[in-house]
Parts: structure tokens; sequence; C-alpha cells
């Protein structure tokens, strides 16, 4: 309810619409709505698209543009002991087979600026930058990899219950089990996955984690979830599934576009969250604005909301934090 409240003062009152159980049953024959009163649907402005190509068109145009690509990882940085900025950052370049890293290639780099856009490796990127000193962060950025699993699956014809061949994503209220359709419509087709619950939401260093799914979500969550919310769901096959990190902002789930306060010619674009896609061309225009015209400076969008100040506790009170419901 609040948050459909502030999506209609935003000016989204043609978009976003609360339906009865009755009007959801009459758009969406294939959906229970035995146990609920309102849901919220958006008419228009949604839909996915495919990562990949995504952003390997971005690397080709910002190839053409002049834009070199280093392969390696950063292993040290010079960091000065007055100002706390960076100067110059060490990288252990590939070998010659440019499938491991070599321990005798490594070059230093020196620049202006230091954009810290590493996704989940955002915040151990920031305590390498921090440890090249004998300083310390007095404000660490709290931004953490976070397992997240996929699953795609079909749903064969099943008697009596209607397939949703043209699902959008659809969110479950009391389980945040997600899902919609995939693949060419009427494929039958779907995406779906949930978040692990607190106890299980750890942080994730170990990258073999990465080469196991979790079925146990699936199995213990998620299908039940489906197949309350959708009956056909109950004949389905996971066809495949992966697993991923989220760059997890452990304070409140939202994205960080700022310079850090110890350090400050690093600029921040992380902590995304699980959005950081959608997000990133909106983001990317607004770190080129405040590398340009300086910290603040917005001139596109004024994102300000999104600085680090309200990560900071001040006075034995917490910053102004951003949640939202219905994270994914």
């Amino acid at each position: 309810m609040n948050n459909h409240g502030v999506q209609q003062k935003a000016g989204c009152q043609n978009d976003i619409q609360f339906l009865t159980s009755q009007q959801l049953q009459n758009e969406f024959p294939w959906l229970n709505v035995n146990d609920v009163l309102l849901g919220s649907l958006g008419r228009s402005g949604g839909g996915w698209f495919d990562p990949w190509p995504y952003l390997r068109g971005l690397k080709q145009k910002c190839l053409e543009l002049g834009v070199t690509y280093p392969h390696g990882k950063p292993v040290g940085a010079t960091r000065d002991e007055v100002t706390g900025s960076i100067s110059s950052v060490d990288l252990q370049l590939l070998g010659n087979h440019k499938k491991t890293l070599s321990t005798n290639n490594i070059q230093r780099r020196n620049f202006q600026f230091v954009v810290n856009a590493a996704g989940a490796h955002s915040g151990t990127l920031m305590n390498l930058l921090a440890s090249s000193s004998s300083g310390t962060l007095l404000h660490s950025l709290p931004v953490v990899p976070r397992k997240r699993c996929i699953f795609f699956f079909h749903c064969s014809s099943s008697d009596g219950a209607i397939v949703p061949y043209d699902a959008p994503l659809t969110i479950c209220p009391t389980t945040n089990v997600y899902f919609r359709s995939d693949g060419p419509p009427g494929s039958a087709h779907f995406l779906c996955g949930v978040s692990p619950t607190p106890e299980h939401d750890i942080d994730s260093y170990n990258e073999d984690d990465l080469n196991r799914v979790d079925y146990h979500l699936f199995d213990d969550i998620i299908w039940p979830a489906l197949y309350h919310l959708v009956p056909a769901f109950g004949t389905i096959k996971v066809k495949s599934s992966w697993a991923g990190y989220y760059e997890y902002n452990v304070v409140d789930q939202n994205g960080i576009i700022d310079f850090h306060p110890d350090m400050g010619n690093v600029l921040m674009v992380c902590g995304f969250t699980g959005h950081g896609l959608q997000h990133s061309p909106a983001a990317g225009r607004a770190a080129a604005e405040l590398l340009e015209f300086g910290q603040g400076q917005f001139q596109t969008l004024d994102l300000s909301i999104l600085g680090f100040d309200r990560l900071i506790e001040k006075d034995g009170r917490n910053g102004t934090n951003i949640f939202e419901q219905g994270i994914v």
C-alpha cells in the first residue's frame, strides 16, 4: 500500500494499478486468488532483456571510444598518507596463455580517479585500497557478495488447470518467491527464484560456491509457493539452473553513487543488490557527471539520495536509509 502511494505521487496513476481478486482472476485466469484481497499491477514500462548482449554492446562501444581493458586483478595500491587519495594501483595481469595470473606480470597504473564498480567485490576492493597505507577506513563500504540461485522450468499441459503462457513478473507477497515467462511467447518456459531466509543469507567469498545451486530452495520453498499461486505448476520440470552474486548492500539494499569520505578520489558505484543491471545506464551517466563536475554535482538526475552519508551513523543515530519492499 505504501509503495503504491509513493508510485501514485510520482505520477504513475495510469501505469500502476490496484486490482481486486476478481479483477486479477479476470485478467489472469491461471492465478489462484482464493487468499488474495488486492494485487498491484504495472501496466507499462516493464519487461526484461538478455544481460549478456547488453554488456557486450556497452563494452564494444567503450572500445570504439578508446577505452582499454587490462585483464587481471588489483593486488596493491599507493595511497597518500595525508589526503587518503589513491594515486596508483598495481595490477597482476594474465600470463601469455590468458588463463592464469602471472606473478611476474605486475603493472602499476597511475590515474586521477578510481571508480569502484566491482559489484559484489566492491567491499573487498575498498579494503585493498585502504590497506595500501598505515591508515584504515573510518567508514567501511557495506557491500558484500550474497549468493542467489535462478531456476528455469517448463510447465506441461495440466488437466483442469490453465498454463500461464504469458506471465508478467509475479511476486508472492508472503514468501517473496517470484516467477515470469521466459523464452519465445507461448513456450511455457519460466524463470523463478527466491532469496534465502535471513539465517541462511550469509556473505559468500568462496566463488566455488557458485558451482553448487541450492536445490533445496526450489524443493522446499519455491515449488510449493508456485503451485499455490498457479495450480498448473503442479506439473513442472526444472531444465536448468545457475547461481550468481548479488552486490548486497547490508545497510539498506540500495545503490551507492558517491565519493568515499576517506578516499576523496574513489567514486563508489555499487551496492545495488540485484538491481545493478537495470540501474546501470543511469548510474553510469551519474558517475560520469560526478567525475566531470565534482562531488554532488549531478546534472541530469539528482541522485544525492544515494550518497554515502546515509550509511554513516551520526550522534548515535543512523543515517536516512532507503528501504523498499518486494526486493527479490
